[in-house]
C-alpha cells in the first residue's frame, strides 16, 4: 500500500514561514497566485524553479533574500508584487528563463527596481 505524504508535507509548510525551502510543484501545484507568508524572511534557492502554474508573486516586505534559481524557469510568471519598504538581495539568476512578459511592481528607488532593470525586466512604478 503507497503511503500518501501530503499532510506532512501540509505541516512542512506550516513550521517554515522563516524560509521557504524547495517545493517546487508539489505544494504549489495549479497555483496560479502565490503570496508568500507576512513572516518569510528567505526564499530559497530553487524553492519555486520550474513551477509553470505560477502566473503571479506578492513577495512581503519581511523577505529580505531571494536565492538562486528561486523562480526559475517559472515560464508562467508574469507578475512580481513586492511591498513599499522591500529591500531585498535578488541573486541573479532567481528569475532566469522568465523574460517574456514579467513585470516588476516596485516602489521608486529600491534595490528591486535596479535589479529588474539591470536584468532587462519590465518596471511598473508604484507610487503612494
Amino acid at each position: 500500500m503507497k503511503k500518501s505524504f501530503k499532510p506532512f508535507i501540509g505541516l512542512i509548510i506550516l513550521l517554515t514561514f522563516v524560509n521557504i525551502l524547495n517545493t517546487g510543484q508539489s505544494i504549489f501545484a495549479a497555483t496560479t497566485t502565490v503570496s508568500i507568508p507576512a513572516r518569510t524572511t528567505t526564499i530559497s534557492k530553487r524553492a519555486f524553479e520550474g513551477d509553470t502554474s505560477i502566473i503571479s508573486v506578492a513577495v512581503p516586505d519581511t523577505v529580505k533574500t531571494i536565492g538562486s534559481r528561486a523562480f526559475a524557469s517559472c515560464t508562467s510568471l508574469r507578475e512580481v508584487h513586492f511591498g513599499k519598504k522591500n529591500d531585498v538581495k535578488i541573486a541573479d539568476d532567481a528569475f532566469a528563463d522568465c523574460k517574456d512578459f514579467l513585470c516588476f511592481f516596485v516602489y521608486p528607488g529600491t534595490s528591486i527596481e535596479e535589479y529588474a532593470l539591470a536584468h532587462g525586466f519590465e518596471c511598473a512604478i508604484l507610487s503612494d
